[in-house]
């Protein structure tokens, strides 16, 4: 059995209020991926927990299936290791986008 792995992804772009979390959460069930999705300031967070084949499926869909209102300027990936890959998801969600300093 292959270990699941952690990633971060941010999404750069024209990524607010054009369907992009709803998108990410359709994709994230085709690539059975486990995590969450919201929006934090000027970007997407997305936290994407599965083995390496779906992760590569679920970046893919996020960079070539965004919504048509979308553009991504930038997708930044981190695998997250040791203590930084706490915590385990079991499923996966939309978390309400977070306010920043600045966001009205």
């Amino acid at each position: 059995m292959e270990l699941e792995k952690l990633w971060r992804i941010r999404v750069f772009g024209i990524v607010q209020g054009v369907g992009l979390r709803p998108t990410v959460s359709r994709h994230a069930d085709a690539c059975h991926i486990k995590g969450n999705v919201s929006t934090v300031g000027p970007y997407v967070e997305i936290w994407a927990q599965g083995i390496l084949k779906d992760l590569r499926c679920f970046k893919d869909r996020i960079e070539h299936q965004p919504p048509r209102r979308a553009v991504i300027l930038k997708l930044v990936v981190e695998e997250m290791e040791g203590e930084e890959r706490l915590p385990a998801f079991s499923d996966f969600a939309i978390i309400e986008s977070e306010k920043r300093q600045g966001d009205i």
